[in-house]
């Protein structure tokens, strides 16, 4: 049975739901698998390709890690999903996950090279180890293209696609995938576009709002990979989810993989409170758009988890003893 309340319990689940049960993977490979219970974003390269190898084996699917894209929601990425998620083109897409792929996984990098001619992104890891790096180059490189075919077109391929890692026997899936133009044995593992792709938008979010939302998740992130501090951890998971409204404590136990018991358990250890943590994101992200925005107050309480503009008023006055347009005109003043 999964273990519940563990960083890396959304992987086991996936694994489960491709085939590989996660006890007969831990009888297999013990300390790899703890390990990416622990904490998946420290696993080594290494381990990463065994427990992949070994889930082929156990699910008996050849293009196991190419499968995972569709059994994993992109919000399980955490804070890395999020970003990705607030990106309004597919360039600063691209943007977004070189620059923050190590927060999601600390043994590989991305690197981004834009020109005239389109653009590369190139997956690297840090170390490589006997097993095959085939599969996570399949997951990997899979996760990028699938999400920028779902907001451009269902037809939309790559224009070269690159594996270091030699060719398997049956090519059907990946050139559905990633299209004819596919090249094994390289020197790198990457995929390429077309120039005109990179300023098409792929949401509607405010390049200004992003930037702000980016910065505030930034020092979110460097405090918890500073202390790996179980609040920031929290604080980070309230931001990923406030524009679909203000998250409960419930939806934030189930986002960590734990219950609200549990949840409130080890805030009371720490001596938080969930109310006391919402709160404080809230303010903060709303006071950083009053001050550095010319957005609505409506647009800025709908960022915040409020549809009412009534309410935003009512509970930003509670939290800094002013109205947001008050404090918008003292910062304005100042």
């Amino acid at each position: 049975m999964t273990k519940r309340g563990f960083p890396g319990s959304w992987l086991l689940d996936a694994f489960r739901k491709g085939g590989a049960d996660p006890d007969l993977l831990r009888d297999r490979l013990p300390r790899e698998s703890e390990r990416l219970l622990q904490a998946p974003e420290n696993l080594r390269p290494d381990e990463v390709n065994l427990i992949l190898a070994e889930c082929e084996r156990l699910s008996h699917d050849p293009h196991f890690g190419l499968h995972l894209i569709p059994r994993i929601d992109i919000t399980s990425y955490g804070a890395y999903g999020y970003l990705l998620l607030s990106t309004p083109t597919v360039r600063s897409f691209l943007e977004v996950a070189q620059r923050y792929y190590p927060t999601f996984y600390r043994g590989a990098e991305l690197e981004l090279e834009v020109s005239a001619a389109g653009a590369r992104l190139e997956y690297r890891v840090t170390s490589l180890g006997s097993a095959s790096q085939r599969h996570d180059n399949e997951w990997t490189l899979a996760f990028f293209v699938n999400f920028i075919r779902s907001r451009l077109d269902s037809a939309w391929h790559p224009s070269r696609v690159k594996f270091s890692n030699p060719s398997p026997a049956d090519l059907g899936e990946l050139r559905r995938e990633f299209g004819d133009n596919l090249l094994f044995d390289q020197p790198e593992t990457s995929f390429e576009l077309e120039p005109e792709i990179l300023d098409v938008r792929i949401s509607d979010s405010d390049t200004r709002l992003l930037a702000i939302l980016r910065q505030h998740a930034d020092e979110l992130l460097r405090a918890v990979l500073a202390s790996d501090s179980f609040e920031h951890q929290v604080r980070l998971v309230i931001l990923e989810q406030l524009k679909a409204g203000l998250p409960s404590a419930d939806s934030i136990a189930r986002s960590r993989s734990m219950s609200l018991s549990t949840l409130k358990r080890r805030l009371r250890e720490a001596g938080l409170s969930y109310r006391d943590l919402r709160d404080g994101v809230v303010r903060e992200v709303s006071e950083r758009l009053l001050r550095e925005t010319d957005l609505s107050i409506g647009a800025i309480a709908l960022e915040v988890g409020y549809s009412e503009h009534s309410a935003f008023d009512r509970a930003f006055a509670r939290l800094c003893g002013v109205t947001p347009l008050e404090y918008r005109r003292s910062v304005k003043r100042g």
